[in-house]
């Protein structure tokens, strides 16, 4: 997938360089239908690997749908690009032409930029494993006072990797989701509790005595 990207990289400085020569405008029209068709690929390889992480629960189910609609969506912008080449290759206008390939550049670069992110984020890892019993108590769902430096020292290499990679991507607006999951005990949860009536709303049966 990346030497995909570095070829789809020096296709679209190709695009550029070749849009001067107006002796070379019908072979601009080849390169940038070219450029598009990689783009679609890469795209299509982005939303099966995202389908994939959702699956190994890798990738959070609302997050990846909202990677994949956006994907689809620049897959979208490329298919009517493409019908756009054709038509060109017909009238052989050099000014629609130029600009055809100068909205296509736009459209290659923001996908680029998107799914090069993607796969950044994608060799991140993302999933540390700790034991969250050391840091709650039975049928308790706050981390103590004198615990929070120990469960600072757990969970911080996950957030340093996710604040390391968003300042490695500035441009980008990522939404970062931190879940943790795991085994209930047998202690209950007290009527009283402030857990007892966030999970009401959630019940099935309200009636019944939450258990943690």
């Amino acid at each position: 997938m990346r030497q995909n990207l570095f070829l789809l990289v020096c296709l679209a400085s190709a695009i550029v360089f070749s849009s001067c020569a107006s002796t070379r405008v019908q072979n601009l029209t080849k390169a940038t239908l070219e450029a598009l068709e990689l783009v679609k690929q890469e795209a299509q390889r982005a939303i099966r690997l995202t389908e994939e992480k959702v699956n190994r629960q890798e990738v959070d189910p609302n997050i990846g749908k909202e990677v994949i609609n956006n994907l689809e969506a620049t897959e979208k912008k490329v298919d009517d690009q493409i019908v756009k080449a054709a038509q060109l290759e017909k009238q052989n206008d050099r000014e629609a032409i130029l600009k055809f390939a100068e909205s296509s550049h736009v459209i290659i670069q923001s996908a680029l930029t998107d799914i090069k992110s993607l796969n950044d984020l994608y060799d991140v890892t993302t999933f540390s494993q700790f034991e969250t019993a050391t840091f709650f108590p039975l049928g308790g769902y706050i981390i103590p006072q004198e615990k929070l430096d120990e469960a600072r020292v757990s969970m911080e290499p996950i957030v340093k990797r996710i604040i390391k990679f968003i300042g490695d991507h500035p441009n980008q607006r990522f939404v970062a989701v931190v879940v943790c999951s795991g085994h209930s005990d047998e202690t209950p949860v007290s009527k009283e509790s402030p857990l007892y009536k966030s999970l009401l709303p959630l019940m099935k049966t309200p009636t019944l005595h939450a258990r943690s």
